[in-house]
């Protein structure tokens, strides 16, 4: 190790404590700063990606999305008969930029 005196490696010590608070904090505030856009976006119709699965009412995750920023992934409907999907329709929506 390049620290040999104890002063050294309480320094260093120190060092890595401060980092192991700080950088976390900074990822939660960089995740909190992520997850209060799209909620904004949401209401001028931009979504981030969906999972509609199991169940038709999974598709009310579609309501109000003109764009939807990702992908749609609809899976997993073996008990759906075709009557319940024939009432379902998303006019507003233009745009999926995924998959």
């Amino acid at each position: 190790m390049f620290c040999r005196s104890s002063a050294c490696s309480r320094a260093l010590w120190r060092l890595w404590m401060t980092a192991a608070v700080i950088l976390p904090a900074f990822a939660v505030a960089q995740t909190s700063a992520q997850e209060a856009e799209p909620s904004a976006r949401r209401d001028q119709g931009v979504c981030q990606s969906v999972d509609v699965r199991n169940d038709v009412s999974s598709f009310e995750r579609l309501r109000g999305c003109r764009v939807v920023e990702g992908f749609v992934h609809i899976l997993l409907m073996d008990r759906t008969d075709e009557a319940s999907l024939e009432n379902v329709t998303f006019p507003e929506l233009r745009e999926i930029t995924d998959y």
